[in-house]
């Protein structure tokens, strides 16, 4: 069941979506509390970019693209003594870091993979898309295709990662989140 949002949450809402779009626009810069160096991260890129070039040149680059669609879905059993009896055996499928527009046909393992799994409720819990800036409305289908053949008693609920834009959650309602 969806709920409305009070005026409060409205508020901190609009907050949030203010405070996200400097950091966005900023392109991610400075933090809340000041400058943000930029220079490890480049560093990173720069390793990986030759890490992915090592893989390609030892031939496993193929085998690591195919580990991909090699989804596992693993099980915790979290015991609470003070859990409530209407949750016990409650069972939470999370989803996290998808960066469902990585590798083509991902969406499709995905579904495939969760389409049979036994869960009350889905937690989505961001980073659906590769890139932390940028265009963002191709990954909005293969969200909503997702966020459709989830099957459970409650409906799904998503939060946003830091690749992700604060646009994205105006579309939320549309992903059926």
């Amino acid at each position: 069941m969806h709920y409305p949002l009070s005026d409060k949450e409205k508020n901190q809402r609009q907050i949030w979506a203010v405070t996200r779009s400097v950091l966005e626009t900023d392109k991610f810069k400075h933090k809340r509390h000041g400058q943000k160096s930029k220079s490890r991260w480049n560093l990173f890129t720069r390793i990986l970019g030759i890490f992915v070039i090592g893989l390609k040149i030892l031939s496993l680059y193929r085998t690591g693209l195919e580990n991909v669609f090699k989804i596992e879905i693993n099980s915790h059993r979290l015991i609470f003594p003070n859990l409530p009896a209407s949750f016990d055996g409650f069972k939470i499928l999370h989803l996290s870091d998808l960066h469902i527009d990585s590798v083509d046909g991902l969406d499709d393992a995905i579904i495939e993979r969760i389409k049979n799994a036994d869960f009350n409720l889905c937690v989505l819990t961001g980073d659906y898309r590769k890139s932390s800036f940028g265009v963002f409305t191709h990954i909005l289908e293969p969200i909503q295709k997702i966020s459709k053949q989830i099957q459970s008693e409650f409906r799904p609920l998503a939060v946003l990662g830091n690749h992700d834009t604060y646009l994205m959650a105006k579309y939320e309602e549309n992903s059926g989140m």
